[in-house]
């Protein structure tokens, strides 16, 4: 027998089923891990327009009432602060004014989220009236729901 070149059938049957089974375990945790990612960027957005909100409020003495491309001044929730989410994160925010002062709540949402429990993040500047969702208690703490 001279010497042998190449693989057997056998060997790259072997090799490719051990890919395949590699495969299989690790893209489950590659779709959680996307989905985490995903979360962490809402959270790290609406933290980000929290901080352009006080600064808007530094600057105004009072709180934005939209998101657009430049800050505007305004008051009574007329103003606008400069802000950009995330690639594939929607944010909204809500002015909301009142007897207690000048507050608002945000929320983002990713449509890539899957988890029904976690596909939504809310916070909010004020009374406690001012929370998005039941499960935001806390001011100036973006909490996911």
């Amino acid at each position: 027998m001279q010497g042998r070149r190449g693989f057997t059938i056998i060997e790259l049957l072997t090799v490719t089923i051990i890919i395949g089974l590699l495969a299989s375990i690790a893209l489950p945790k590659l779709a959680s891990t996307r989905e985490r990612a995903q979360v962490a960027a809402m959270v790290s957005d609406l933290r980000n327009l929290m901080l352009l909100q006080e600064a808007f409020y530094a600057d105004f003495n009072d709180y934005a009432g939209a998101i657009g491309a430049t800050m505007v001044p305004g008051t009574g929730g007329g103003g606008s602060v400069a802000f950009t989410p995330s690639p594939g994160n929607l944010v909204t925010i809500l002015y909301r004014g009142g007897a207690a002062g000048p507050g608002w709540a945000a929320t983002a949402q990713n449509a890539g989220v899957a988890t029904a429990t976690r596909d939504e993040c809310g916070i909010f500047i004020g009374p406690v009236a001012n929370s998005p969702n039941a499960a935001v208690t806390e001011p100036g703490v973006a909490v996911c729901y």
